[in-house]
């Protein structure tokens, strides 16, 4: 609370936008979603206003991604879209691997493996380019989930062993 005190009084948004990241991943680590979400369009707006398009795209990834989490897919969709142009855009892997696994998650529920599958498989090579440990495991993982529902047995034990040499 100070320290929001401390930046709005100083007129440090920069400092505002920082702030509401590390908030949101403790209400995340508590598993306070409603609260994440909530810092984590504060977190946009901010950017937004500062014009931190690094800022936005990390607000965006990881949004979207709550969003899926939580069922609510329809709401995920278009903002995992915003922040896959925006992330591709300014040219940060990282956001776009986090999309991607989003995106493995909205095709799958359209019943869409094959884009699943796709889509979870270019998040973990995405990461692997830039050395994003949890990124490549996560899209190796839903990648291999998906192939198990499949019956694709081989390429599925495949995506384990390199998340697993990864992790």
């Amino acid at each position: 609370v100070q320290a929001e005190e401390l930046a709005r009084r100083h007129r440090d948004n920069f400092g505002l936008g920082e702030m509401y990241v590390t908030r949101c991943q403790i209400s995340v680590g508590s598993s306070d979603f409603d609260t994440a979400m909530h810092y984590m369009n504060d977190a946009i707006r901010v950017g937004q206003e500062n014009k931190a398009r690094e800022q936005i795209a990390w607000g965006l990834d990881h949004l979207s991604g709550t969003y899926a989490f939580m069922l609510r897919f329809d709401e995920a969709e278009p903002i995992a879209a915003e922040g896959m142009a925006l992330s591709i855009e300014i040219g940060n892997r990282e956001y776009q691997a986090g999309i991607f696994t989003t995106q493995g998650l909205l095709h799958w529920r359209r019943g869409d493996l094959e884009a699943a599958i796709h889509a979870e498989t270019q998040g973990a090579e995405t990461a692997a380019m830039i050395g994003l440990v949890a990124m490549v495991v996560i899209g190796d993982w839903g990648a291999a989930w998906m192939q198990w529902q499949r019956g694709e047995y081989e390429p599925a034990i495949h995506h384990l062993q390199r998340a697993q040499a990864y992790a």
